[in-house]
């Protein structure tokens, strides 16, 4: 498993997934991608019909998910921390099963409303985004000490179980695994 022992860093370590249920057109996946972006989408469609849901306040959701996720994203925009980022894979190739994985640090910062298409309906899809820095891509076969101990549910999560290590690749005090 992941040593104990390292030096403690001051952030925490955080996990997003960027999955089909991110249901977005594939250029603006690309585009987070591209642009080192992290996002959620939590529109709310019961509640509100006419437009995905643009309110950054937790307490205004109605499902669970939602509000969890919000709150953790909430945390991340207002003290910052480490991510692990995981999107979807869009190109067929020999990596086809494998997901794209970008780790960086997330400054504190505003999060930011992200205008785009749904991919499987006729409407904006509004996503609540922040930026990362300090970004390395992780390719198919590295990292799988932290690959294993991912969280297994949840679009946003702290990531305790990462202990530092997340931090230390980040910072490149330590090597790719």
């Amino acid at each position: 498993m992941i040593p104990k022992n390292s030096a403690p860093l001051q952030l925490e370590s955080f996990f997003v997934r960027h999955t089909s249920k991110l249901d977005i057109i594939d250029t603006a996946l690309d585009n987070l991608f591209d642009t080192d972006t992290i996002a959620i989408h939590f529109p709310e469609r019961r509640l509100h019909l006419e437009g995905d849901f643009e309110s950054l306040d937790p307490n205004k959701y109605g499902e669970v998910a939602a509000r969890l996720s919000m709150k953790t994203l909430n945390i991340l925009s207002d003290h910052g921390g480490y991510i692990w980022a995981q999107y979807r894979q869009l190109r067929k190739g020999r990596y086809a099963d494998t997901v794209r994985i970008k780790v960086g640090k997330i400054l504190p910062q505003s999060i930011a409303l992200y205008r785009t298409r749904w991919r499987t309906r006729d409407r904006d899809a509004v996503l609540k985004t922040l930026r990362m820095t300090s970004v390395r891509q992780i390719w198919p076969g590295e990292e799988n000490t932290l690959r294993k101990v991912r969280p297994r549910e949840g679009t946003i999560r702290r990531w305790p179980a990462a202990r530092n290590q997340l931090g230390l690749l980040v910072e490149g005090k330590r090597n790719v695994s």
